[in-house]
């Protein structure tokens, strides 16, 4: 890799991490109701089992 690409993705890096640590970050519990939704899409195809944990928050 060249080193004015190097230097880019590495600034582009920077940048992203001081966006991303001004957001103020909320955990949830994830319900029963949340896993029986999950289980649904994966069983309908519309996402596979490897996608499980996207699939509960949808």
């Amino acid at each position: 890799m060249g080193r004015k690409l190097r230097v880019y993705l590495d600034t582009s890096k920077s940048e992203l991490w001081k966006y991303l640590n001004q957001i103020e970050y909320v955990t949830y519990d994830v319900t029963e109701d949340a896993l029986e939704v999950a289980h649904q899409i994966v069983t309908m195809g519309v996402f596979t089992r490897k996608s499980f944990d996207d699939c509960q928050h949808i």
